[in-house]
C-alpha cells in the first residue's frame, strides 16, 4: 500500500511539473534547451514538457511616456524628444503611445529582440518618426495649425513601423510642444495684440452705434 501511495504521490508531482498558468493579459514563451517554441502559449493552464520553461509577456495594451515632467514618463528627469523644426529651431515634444505586442508573433518578438521591447524598438522608433515628421514644419506651425497633421503622420509611420516587428500601434497623443522662450513670447505677443484689436474694435463699434442713436435722437427732437 505504501509503495502504491508513493507512486501516487510521484505521478502527482510529475504532472505538476508539467503544468503551468499563463496570467490573463499575457502570453508564455516556451523555451526548450534554448530553443523558443514559436508558437506561444495564452492564458490559461497548459501542460508542457517538464524540461522546459516558460518566459510571460504582456500583450495587453500598455502606455509608454516620454516626457519632459519628472517622474510622468518611464524614464527619470526630462525625457522629452528635442526635434529641429524647419526654420532651425529647437522644439521638445512630450508624447504618449498606447501599443500592445500581437499574440501571434510574442515569441518571435521574444526571440529575435527579449523581452525589453521599450528600450530597444519603441524609444528609438518614437525619436526618429517624431524628428522626421517635424523637420517640414515650422515651429509655430507645429505649435498651432499643423498640430494634429504631424499627429497623423507619425501614427501612420509608427504603424507600418511597428506592425513589421509584431506590434500594435493604437495611438499616439502630443502632450505638449515647448518652443522656444523667446517664439513662446512672440506668439503670446500676438495673441495679446489681436485680443486688444478685437476689443478696440468692438469699443469704436459701440462708440458709433451710440453716436448714430444720438444723432437720430437729436434729429427726432429738432422735427
Amino acid at each position: 500500500t505504501l509503495q502504491w501511495v508513493a507512486g501516487a504521490v510521484g505521478v502527482m508531482l510529475f504532472i505538476a511539473s508539467m503544468a503551468i498558468v499563463v496570467p490573463p493579459g499575457q502570453a508564455g514563451i516556451v523555451i526548450l534547451f534554448g530553443k523558443v517554441n514559436l508558437e506561444a502559449l495564452p492564458s490559461g493552464l497548459h501542460f508542457i514538457n517538464p524540461f522546459a520553461t516558460v518566459e510571460k509577456m504582456e500583450v495587453r495594451t500598455r502606455n509608454y511616456t516620454m516626457s519632459n515632467i519628472a517622474d510622468e514618463g518611464q524614464k527619470r528627469g526630462d525625457d522629452s524628444i528635442a526635434v529641429i523644426t524647419s526654420d532651425g529651431l529647437t522644439v521638445k515634444l512630450d508624447a504618449t503611445i498606447f501599443y500592445s505586442l500581437q499574440q501571434a508573433k510574442v515569441a518571435q518578438i521574444f526571440r529575435d529582440i527579449g523581452p525589453d521591447v521599450e528600450d530597444k524598438i519603441l524609444r528609438s522608433e518614437i525619436r526618429a518618426s517624431l524628428r522626421d515628421a517635424a523637420a517640414s514644419l515650422l515651429a509655430t506651425e507645429l505649435y498651432t495649425s499643423k498640430r494634429q497633421s504631424f499627429v497623423d503622420q507619425v501614427t501612420k509611420t509608427l504603424k507600418a513601423s511597428f506592425e513589421a516587428r509584431g506590434i500594435n500601434m493604437e495611438q499616439m497623443l502630443l502632450r505638449n510642444v515647448l518652443l522656444p522662450d523667446q517664439i513662446t513670447k512672440a506668439i503670446n505677443d500676438k495673441i495679446a495684440a489681436d485680443q486688444e484689436a478685437q476689443k478696440m474694435a468692438f469699443v469704436l463699434q459701440k462708440e458709433k452705434q451710440e453716436a448714430e442713436r444720438k444723432r437720430i435722437e437729436a434729429s427726432g427732437i429738432r422735427d
